[in-house]
């Protein structure tokens, strides 16, 4: 969504014209056609990237020539993140050699208890706290991968967890220096209602299955 779009959509929502919900379903559509996009553009260039392999395969150099070398082109721009062979060797054909990324375009990966994730889908509002910063980060839910699996929690219990994928939204500026496998913390919003009541939970109690508290109605409680 271009900023003019949004800053409009914004305005109706103050004015009225628009209700909360109905501006974050149209801002969750533009975060997730917005994702589409960037996938696309990544396709064509690991397409491009096939090519040159493909081409560098029918240019292989004379093996017995000492000192004969091969250029090998990333399949994307971006900063080195990791380096997995920092010494010369013998490297079989795909071996990883580097790994790149751009620190830009980043994403937070969540590992959710299976219990919790069924309640969780595409386009819920994320909270990214403790990252860092004074205030939590807005995101959205972007994917929630099918199969979940099994971790030893650190009391030695098996749980079964589902890896939820999260875009960030309107990062400031001091959430720019976030890098790859930052930690953070995270609270996903599976329900809400712009029209809620706010209590307090001691005012709450159990009858049955039923949540209830007393009001007043007519100098009565």
């Amino acid at each position: 969504m271009a900023d003019a779009d949004r800053d409009r959509v914004r305005s109706l929502t103050r004015a009225g014209s628009l209700s909360d919900s109905e501006r974050d379903r149209i801002e969750t559509e533009a975060s997730m056609k917005a994702a589409e996009v960037r996938a696309a553009e990544f396709s064509l260039q690991v397409i491009d990237y096939e090519i040159i392999q493909a081409q560098a395969a029918l240019e292989q150099p004379d093996s017995t020539s000492p000192g004969s070398i091969v250029e090998v082109k990333s399949p994307v721009s971006g900063r080195i993140l990791k380096v997995m062979q920092e010494s010369e060797t013998a490297i079989a054909p795909g071996a990883p050699i580097l790994e790149i990324g751009d620190p830009g375009d980043i994403e937070v990966e969540a590992e959710i208890l299976s219990r919790d994730a069924v309640a969780i889908k595409v386009g819920d509002s994320v909270e990214i706290d403790q990252w860092g910063g004074a205030a939590p980060i807005k995101g959205r839910v972007s994917r929630v991968e099918p199969a979940a699996f099994t971790k030893i929690s650190a009391l030695g219990v098996e749980e079964q967890r589902v890896i939820v994928l999260m875009d960030l939204i309107d990062m400031p500026e001091a959430a720019k220096s976030l890098g790859d496998r930052y930690r953070v913390e995270v609270r996903v919003a599976t329900w809400h209602s712009d029209d809620a009541l706010v209590i307090p939970a001691g005012s709450l109690f159990r009858e049955g299955n039923l949540w209830k508290t007393y009001v007043f109605k007519n100098d009565v409680a």
